[in-house]
């Protein structure tokens, strides 16, 4: 019953592109291979406010800069 439960474990890490973020990636890989878990990583982001009239530069293409610091930090953590 236990072994059948660990078959779909996760370990889920925050990443932000820090040091601390990659290191986790690590703990949570060093964690997750001896009970056969898997490791995602995660980013996310807050919209900023728009405001009428406001127009705000540099608060575009949200996604794509959180997949280039979860492919930045995975590289840092595991190798390319």
């Amino acid at each position: 019953m236990v072994e059948s439960a660990l078959q779909d474990a996760r370990f889920i890490v925050g990443v932000d592109g820090s040091e601390a973020s990659v290191e986790a990636l690590r703990q949570a890989q060093r964690l997750a291979v001896p009970v056969g878990a898997k490791v995602l990583a995660t980013a996310c982001w807050d919209d900023p406010q728009v405001y009428a009239g406001y127009v705000a530069m540099g608060i575009d293409r949200f996604e794509e800069r959180v997949e280039r610091i979860l492919k930045e930090a995975m590289e840092k953590a595991f190798g390319p």
